[in-house]
């Protein structure tokens, strides 16, 4: 007897009688169930048999923080019109988990469709590593955050949360193009020394720095003085441990790699560590909202432009259809 049938068992003993017709019901079971069971890798990974009847398919995607599964699940179903049913998806951990879970997949015999979701990361400005299997989808972005803003949405956030302001001098204060634009501008050299030393596997303390370490003001603006000292000083530290020629050999690799035609901000900077966090600053300072950094995130999910999310939902469809 499996683990996991002994866990299903157990819960069956504790619950009352009940007319299981009731679809809430049915619901309630699957996601008690996968909560006692979410214990250790392998049981994430298996976690997704309690969805089944409310999944068409099986997302796994990396974050485990809470309220990642219900962003991505409510992007996912968004972006899809909800002609594919996608009610949870399953974090499994760190890029390696998620890429090593889809290896395993490949050339299984299930009638289930599975799909593997990693971040974009800095092997978007850095080139990846290794051999991807087929059934994995790289995020165009940097991580899930980099979706969910857009000009749009964060004026009807703002909008919402201000009683006394109207929508253009909210979207004056805002100036999302202008703001945008300058954290594109200082941040690019910055993330650029980043991928070069992710690309050397350095070891030195990059993206983890946050945005605390350029920020200028409770506006969320970028501190130049900041970037450039944190920018020679891993610059430095590179040099020092792979010789100067080999570290602006790779920032001409890498600078090569950016796309001119997309908002460098939007999708090489990291918007869980860089953009959103200097983004909730410059909302609260306009709307005093005292909202968590979670529950804005939800709500922009369920209000952003999934337009970005096209490439991702494509992906689902033609697993689907295969």
């Amino acid at each position: 007897m499996t683990s996991w049938s002994v866990e299903i068992r157990t819960i069956n003993i504790f619950l009352p009688p009940i007319r299981l017709k009731s679809w809430v019901i049915v619901r309630r079971i699957a996601s008690v169930s996968a909560e006692l069971f979410s214990r250790g890798d392998a049981a994430r990974a298996a976690l997704s048999v309690f969805y089944e009847t409310f999944n068409d398919l099986d997302v796994y995607i990396e974050d485990t923080a809470e309220g990642y599964d219900k962003i991505f699940a409510r992007l996912l179903s968004r972006a899809l019109d909800g002609k594919i049913a996608i009610d949870r998806v399953f974090p499994l951990g760190e890029r390696g988990i998620v890429i090593d879970a889809a290896r395993a997949n490949v050339g299984q015999t299930s009638t289930r469709v599975s799909v593997y979701i990693v971040d974009g990361d800095l092997y978007l400005l850095a080139g990846e590593k290794v051999a991807l299997p087929n059934n994995l989808i790289v995020l165009p972005r940097y991580c899930i955050e980099n979706f969910l803003f857009d000009k749009e949405s964060l004026l009807q956030i703002l909008d919402e949360a201000d009683a006394i302001n109207d929508i253009g001098t909210l979207e004056q204060a805002l100036d999302y193009e202008g703001w945008i634009g300058a954290l594109s501008v200082a941040l690019r050299p910055l993330f650029c020394i980043f991928a070069v030393s992710h690309s050397l596997s350095s070891g030195i303390k990059t993206v983890k720095n946050g945005s605390r370490s350029v920020c200028k003001d409770a506006f969320g603006n970028i501190d130049q003085a900041k970037v450039a000292g944190l920018f020679n000083q891993i610059h430095t530290e590179l040099s020092a441990l792979h010789g100067v020629v080999v570290v602006e050999s790779l920032l001409k690799k890498v600078e090569n790699r950016v796309m001119a035609s997309e908002c460098f901000a939007t999708k090489y900077v990291s918007g869980k560590d860089f953009v959103l966090p200097l983004l909730f600053l410059r909302l609260r300072s306009i709307s005093k909202s005292k909202a968590s950094h979670i529950n804005f995130k939800i709500r922009l999910a369920n209000k952003c432009n999934t337009d970005s999310f096209s490439h991702v939902a494509s992906k689902i469809k033609f697993a689907m259809a295969a």
